[in-house]
């Protein structure tokens, strides 16, 4: 009880827990008598990570099992935590589980930070390189501007350097 790990227990018969460790109320801030009552693991879990528990409990075919999901807390603030399950079968020959619920809330910021700055140094690069073929282009058309308006001016100095060189080359 005086670690991270959250310790608990519980009756996959019935939905509830039959033990949690002290500091699952710092973590999500309930009382410990809400932890044990019927209905409080739906109610303190997110809507859409609610399946992995339900699977669960109800798939008892595993030996073990780990995922990561979203608690409520009484705040209203999600927090990301790790579950860890072990099916068992105790002395009175009932199914039990027992696992850990690990606080893994900062973690899963910095990730989401950095997915955040992966999507904008993507967005960054691509409209960099947008800009940079628009550029490519831009240039293209003026060489080829360029190159069409030199032609003309080009050919008439061409023509009298032939001129001037037939007309005069003895004196040149």
């Amino acid at each position: 009880e005086n670690t991270p790990a959250i310790a608990w227990d519980a009756n996959p018969a019935e939905w509830r827990l039959t033990y949690i460790a002290p500091q699952a109320e710092q973590l999500l801030g309930y009382p410990m008598a809400n932890w044990y009552g019927e209905g409080f693991l739906t109610t303190c879990l997110h809507p859409d990570d609610r399946h992995l528990v339900y699977e669960l409990f109800t798939n008892l075919a595993w030996k073990t099992s780990q995922f990561e999901c979203r608690m409520l807390a009484s705040d209203g603030r999600e927090i990301w935590v790790l579950i860890t399950a072990s099916h068992l079968i105790d002395h009175e020959q009932r199914r039990r589980l027992q696992g850990y619920i690990i606080d893994i809330h900062s973690r899963k910021q910095i990730e989401q930070e950095q997915e955040h700055y992966r999507i904008h140094l993507e967005e960054a690069l691509e409209s960099c390189t947008r800009k940079l073929v628009t550029a490519n282009h831009e240039v293209e058309a003026f060489s080829q501007a360029i190159s069409n308006d030199l032609r003309t001016p080009l050919r008439a100095i061409d023509g009298f350097s032939q001129v001037l060189q037939e007309d005069y080359a003895d004196r040149l």
